[in-house]
Parts: C-alpha cells; sequence; structure tokens
C-alpha cells in the first residue's frame, strides 16, 4: 500500500514535472519569437539576440532531456507495478494451489478416518454376532447335556 501510494507520488511529480517543462517549452518558443522579431527590427542587436537564443536552445535542451529522464523514470515506475502486480498473481496462484493441496490432504485424512471407523465397526459388529453365536452354540450344548 506505501509502495503504491510513493508509486502514485511519484507519478503526480512526474505528471507536474512534465506539465512545468511544457509550459516552460512554450514560453521558451514565445521568446525566441520576441528574440527573431527583435533581430529583424534592430540589426545591431542581431549578435546579442543570436547568443540569447542559443543560450535559451541550450535550455530547452536541458529540460527536453530532463523530461525524457522523468518518461524514463515514469516507464521504470510502471514497469515496477506491473513486476509487483505479476509478484502478486504468483503469490496469489501459489497460495490457491497450497490451499488446494491441503483441502485434498484434509478430505483424504477424513476419508481415511471414516474407513478405519467403518473398518473397526464392522468389525466390532462381527465379533458381537460371533460371540452372540458361540453363545448361543453353548446353551444349546449346555441345555442338551442337561437333558
Amino acid at each position: 500500500d506505501d509502495f503504491d501510494d510513493l508509486i502514485e507520488r511519484q507519478k503526480r511529480d512526474a505528471s507536474n514535472q512534465l506539465e512545468r517543462i511544457r509550459e516552460e517549452s512554450e514560453k521558451l518558443e514565445r521568446k525566441m519569437k520576441e528574440a527573431d522579431e527583435m533581430a529583424r527590427i534592430n540589426f545591431e542587436r542581431k549578435e546579442q539576440e543570436r547568443r540569447r537564443k542559443d543560450n535559451l536552445a541550450v535550455e530547452l535542451a536541458l529540460m527536453k532531456a530532463e523530461k525524457l529522464e522523468q518518461e524514463r523514470r515514469l516507464k521504470e515506475a510502471a514497469d515496477r507495478v506491473a513486476a509487483n502486480k505479476l509478484r502478486e498473481e504468483c503469490l496469489r496462484r501459489e497460495a490457491e494451489e497450497r490451499l488446494r493441496r491441503e483441502a485434498e490432504e484434509r478430505l483424504r485424512r477424513e476419508a481415511e478416518e471414516r474407513i478405519r471407523h467403518e473398518a473397526d465397526e464392522r468389525l466390532r459388529r462381527e465379533a458381537e454376532e460371533q460371540i452372540r453365536r458361540e453363545t448361543e452354540e453353548r446353551r444349546r450344548r449346555e441345555a442338551k447335556e442337561r437333558l
């Protein structure tokens, strides 16, 4: 969550910086047009204006470089977000698989326990039946012996 907030903050900062770069770029373009107009009007200032435009061009190039750097950082942030989403998906799938295996194991143990219980119950009934038959047989023998 903190990571998502950091990403969102970085995105907003990058977006704000891009807007400032756009505004500065537009401002520089206006200044360059003014410089061109002044150069046409006043030939004596031509060299001074050329140097000024050169400086503005350098400044614009630096701003464009900054813009490219911000775009690179945004792409890296987006890549990190995508990697985190992929990692979360993998963890979710692993958790689902673990839960599925645990459920299968629990069901297997419950089935084994039920089978064991049923077998114990069957053996108990068979033993009771065997005892009942032996008891009846003994009583019949004793009854015959008494006669």
